[in-house]
């Protein structure tokens, strides 16, 4: 499964330039830098099919592309969800797995709508006391 990346950070890209690449026998995605603080994310499923997504950021788009690769790695047995409940459920997990968890270190789990999130806090636990 071969993976592409340039090196240049998210700053660093220019407008039209492709961010990330993973392509195998069943899938095609890339993502590319459309303004200052939106990304596309295309992707084909190998047959004939394509879609096409704005993402607000880099990061999101990352997180997008690892939920597609998810439902890939499942005999697309699994779909994704639309877009407005995915963004709003990666921002929280984007929060949560940066510095946001030093604000919610008390919760066990991340409110997305109508979905929870179990945090697993041993690992967190874990993490801080090996440092």
């Amino acid at each position: 499964m071969p993976v592409e990346s340039g090196t240049a950070d998210e700053a660093g890209h220019k407008i039209g330039d492709v961010c990330l690449t993973y392509i195998d026998d069943s899938i095609y995605i890339e993502i590319t830098k459309l303004a200052s603080d939106r990304y596309e994310l295309g992707w084909s499923d190998q047959v004939a099919n394509e879609w096409f997504e704005e993402l607000p950021s880099l990061p999101m788009a990352v997180v997008r592309m690892a939920a597609i690769l998810q439902c890939g790695e499942h005999s697309w047995d699994r779909g994704t969800v639309d877009l407005e409940e995915f963004t709003h459920a990666a921002t929280k997990l984007l929060d949560f797995a940066t510095s946001g968890w030093e604000t919610h270190k008390n919760q066990t789990t991340i409110h997305t709508g109508e979905t929870l999130l179990p945090i697993d806090t041993t690992a967190s636990s874990d993490l801080k006391s090996a440092q």
